[in-house]
């Protein structure tokens, strides 16, 4: 049986969690199909696992589950029960019989981390959260002038000598 040795005790940056979810697509090709929905503004892939048993339908075929993790930057876990529920129904497909006929059945679309931009911004930046900026929403590309990344901008502006940090940083 195919092996792919993830270990669940850590959190993985972007570059750990790509080499992981590549290699269960590389060890379990029957079952999983591994896709970007687009590049971030720091150029970081957004991973889709498509996770079903392609031979008993086409996943678009199939009712399915939707998963998604690491949507705002500091839900790490979020990203590691994501990665891990991956590697359960791939790992699983073929003895446990509850996890056959879901990925027989079914098809699971995970996106492992929805953010890896703030993620990452999240892991090595001391100064996390940042202030609030005047920032567009995700439908506008950002302007040379932006000193932050898109998601950075949820968080609520820090008031700087009694102007907002957005007039200070900006």
């Amino acid at each position: 049986m195919t092996q792919v040795d993830i270990p669940h005790d850590r959190y993985y940056n972007y570059i750990e969690l790509t080499h992981h979810v590549q290699a269960l697509a590389a060890a379990f090709p029957h079952l999983c199909k591994l896709s970007s929905i687009g590049k971030t503004f720091q150029g970081r892939e957004i991973w889709l696992l498509t996770i079903t048993n392609s031979a008993t339908g086409a996943d678009t075929d199939k009712p399915a589950y939707y998963i998604d993790a690491h949507i705002h930057a500091e839900e790490h876990a979020t990203s590691a029960t994501a990665l891990y529920a991956a590697w359960y129904l791939l790992h699983r497909y073929g003895s446990d019989p509850k996890v056959t006929i879901l990925l027989d059945e079914q098809a699971f679309y995970i996106f492992p981390r929805l953010n890896p931009d703030g993620a990452a911004g999240a892991a090595t930046d001391a100064s996390w959260p940042v202030p609030r900026m005047s920032a567009p929403r995700a439908s506008t590309r950002p302007t040379s002038t932006m000193t932050v990344t898109l998601f950075r901008c949820a968080y609520p502006t820090r008031r700087v000598s009694g102007r907002s940090a957005a007039k200070t940083l900006g």
